[in-house]
């Protein structure tokens, strides 16, 4: 399982900060200190970030220290989710979550409410293509993603971390057209252009403060991201604003390369969305607080993983802060 699914591992962080140590955890929760080190090791590892100093005795990051408050908060959702299905008060839910067409396509999200099925089987799912903003404000709707500024106040919306876009090429194609270092020669290449509800085309690129417009020689548009993404895998067009998610495997695989030297798209906010009256719905913030949190360790670790396959340079000029400095 993923290190990062396991409940237990975040209670065991959430009693060192409340002054517990190491050895009283592991005898309380009939585990062996090895144990015990071996999954938050897991842990560290899968988030790209230590968790426990490299002194003895062994205490929380400043990292950890941070997340404290929304370790407390998924531990007691969890409790109190479990103490409603103990004593009967809750029959099994169903949720309505709509996400982006591409981000269900590509899988992730699947694999994600999975992992939580597995925690929760008494709550089940209907997913449909989002965007679905206004529906959930009418009350048709539960759950959304969304990506990009959401001011409302009819919404209650939790972060999952910042989309980040990078212009990829394959080799083919910089083989038989070029690798282009800057957007002024956009106009002299073939680019696959996505247009669609989940967020609005890109017109412009940043770096440094700086903007430049975006002009093409030829492009192609559609709504599918995988269609858009497998022309460029092809070598048939480039592409200026591929989500991570949808290119990390295929960078670190050597199937596309980071163009344009850090000329990107801006980076925008990733939310999990829905209505002040379904929040109340104790199922609807159990599910919202662990899908956001989930989110944004997935795509942290997506990006440490991509580090050593980019220029330093370029890395630097499109990964936020909090990422690229750890």
């Amino acid at each position: 399982m993923d290190p990062s699914f396991d409940l237990a591992v975040w209670k065991y962080l959430y009693l060192m900060s409340k002054g517990k140590t190491l050895d009283g955890i592991s005898r309380e929760n009939n585990l062996s200190l090895a144990s015990l080190l071996r999954k938050i090791r897991a842990l560290e590892e899968r988030l790209g970030t230590p968790l426990l100093t490299n002194t003895k005795p062994l205490r929380l990051t400043e990292d950890a220290v941070k997340c404290i408050p929304e370790i407390e908060k998924l531990n007691q959702s969890h409790k109190e989710l479990l103490n409603c299905f103990n004593n009967g008060q809750i029959k099994p839910k169903c949720i309505q979550f709509a996400v982006a067409p591409g981000s269900l396509s590509a899988g992730e999200v699947n694999l994600v409410l999975m992992e939580f099925s597995k925690l929760y089987p008494a709550i089940e799912f209907q997913v449909e293509v989002g965007p679905k903003i206004q529906e959930i404000v009418e009350g048709s709707w539960e759950i959304s993603t969304f990506t990009g500024e959401l001011n409302s106040p009819d919404l209650e919306k939790l972060s999952r971390g910042n989309a980040t876009y990078i212009p990829v090429a394959s080799p083919l194609y910089i083989k038989r057209f070029g690798l282009p270092k800057d957007p002024a020669e956009l106009i002299n290449h073939f680019c696959a252009v996505f247009r669609g509800k989940s967020r609005a085309e890109t017109t412009v690129l940043e770096k440094d403060g700086r903007i430049h417009p975006v002009r093409y020689q030829r492009c192609i548009k559609s709504t599918d991201i995988l269609f858009l993404k497998n022309l460029v895998l092809q070598g048939q067009a480039i592409v200026i604003d591929l989500p991570l998610g949808h290119c990390a495997e295929e960078i670190i695989q050597g199937k596309l390369v980071p163009i344009l030297d850090g000329w990107h798209r801006k980076s925008e906010p990733l939310w999990i969305v829905t209505s002040k009256k379904k929040w109340k719905e104790q199922h609807i913030r159990i599910f919202m607080q662990w899908y956001s949190q989930t989110w944004r360790n997935l795509l942290k670790s997506k990006a440490r993983q991509v580090l050593p396959f980019i220029k330093p340079n370029t890395y630097k000029a499109i990964f936020n802060p909090e990422i690229r400095d750890r």
